[in-house]
């Protein structure tokens, strides 16, 4: 069996780990803080991925003909080719094995009227909101900066209902980049083999095979 260690326990470093044990691999979690959520705890939790499912008229091929265009000479050609090619595929891996669900909102790219750009939006991604279980409601580093449970897809179009956004805040309903922590670290919690324990100042989770 392949060990794997995963630095960190931001977006990234969950699906890494997240990929590697649904590999059959035996992964270590290390977090420096006493809490899951790295810096991603603290941002938007938006992820543009071109050419994912919900984008019938959208292709890897024109992400990655965007990427270049915008591209100012100092970027690596083949991390641009595997980023485009894998960013549907990812967005689709992590709804069908997490209970994550993503909705696309309504930004146009920053260029759109450059080659491959997009003008109708609906590449960046981010999860639905997410009433997180009592097991794993205090995994997850606080966002000071998030006031309210609100979506960009609501911010965006300015289409809400008061009276949902305070049952959410009632509920303790998780959104933006806390949603994604919250389905990456359920997924992690239902699969570790021990109890989470302190090593340092690290927070160690390990996984299951």
């Amino acid at each position: 069996m392949k060990t794997v260690a995963v630095i960190g326990s931001g977006a990234s470093g969950l699906a890494a780990a997240l990929a590697a044990a649904n590999g059959g691999a035996k992964v270590t979690v290390f977090e420096r803080e006493p809490k899951f959520g790295g810096t991603t705890a603290l941002s938007g939790g938006n992820a543009w991925l071109p050419g994912h499912a919900g984008l019938p008229d959208d292709s890897a091929e024109l992400g990655l003909t965007y990427l270049r265009e915008l591209s100012l000479g100092d970027s690596d050609d083949g991390l641009l080719q595997v980023f485009a090619r894998e960013a549907g595929p990812t967005a689709a891996r992590v709804e069908r094995e997490t209970a994550m669900r993503l909705q696309a909102i309504p930004y146009c790219d920053y260029h759109a009227e450059r080659p491959g750009g997009r003008e109708q939006g609906g590449r960046t991604l981010e999860p639905v909101p997410y009433d997180p279980s009592e097991k794993t409601a205090g995994l997850v580093r606080e966002a000071p900066n998030v006031t309210g449970p609100i979506t960009y897809v609501e911010l965006a179009t300015g289409e809400y209902d008061r009276a949902e956004l305070q049952r959410r805040s009632e509920q303790g309903t998780l959104t933006l980049s806390m949603d994604v922590m919250k389905f990456l670290e359920a997924w992690i919690a239902h699969h570790i083999s021990a109890s989470d324990s302190s090593l340092g100042s690290f927070l160690v989770a390990r996984g299951a095979s």
